[in-house]
């Protein structure tokens, strides 16, 4: 689980939005194709995030 449209959660168990999907290529190249404008982060979307890190070494999985 890493985002609940208007949850914010910190619990020892579980925080929403993931504090560090941002960072993650393998959690951005998927959710840019279904949420390119999500702001998982409050700032940037899901589309700026990604364009900020190197995607080499991942890839679509058909």
């Amino acid at each position: 689980l890493l985002h609940v449209d208007g949850v914010r959660l910190d619990d020892p168990r579980l925080t929403l939005p993931h504090p560090r999907m941002a960072e993650r290529v393998f959690v951005l190249l998927p959710l840019r194709d279904i949420a390119p404008t999500l702001q998982p982060s409050g700032q940037a979307t899901v589309a700026e995030l990604l364009a900020r890190l190197d995607p080499t070494g991942c890839e679509r999985v058909a």
